[in-house]
């Protein structure tokens, strides 16, 4: 193991492996994160998306989606 862990080990990835997580273009992602749609805080240098935040927004967006279309 190269010590940095599976995706599904991360607390924190980056805009870009959230982008593709999403499959999503990252300059969207980027877009996302600006906009504070998505949480994100900078540690190092780098902006990192937390694992759990993701999944909670992409949650949220779908059962607003299903919501809306009832």
């Amino acid at each position: 193991m190269n010590g940095r862990g599976t995706d599904e080990e991360k607390l924190l990835i980056s805009v870009a492996e959230a982008a593709r997580r999403l499959s999503v273009s990252e300059s969207y992602m980027w877009e996302l994160v600006a906009k504070g749609a998505v949480p994100s805080g900078k540690i190092g240098g780098r902006r990192l998306v937390p694992v759990k935040a993701l999944e909670s927004w992409v949650e949220q967006k779908f059962a607003a989606e299903a919501t809306a279309s009832v």
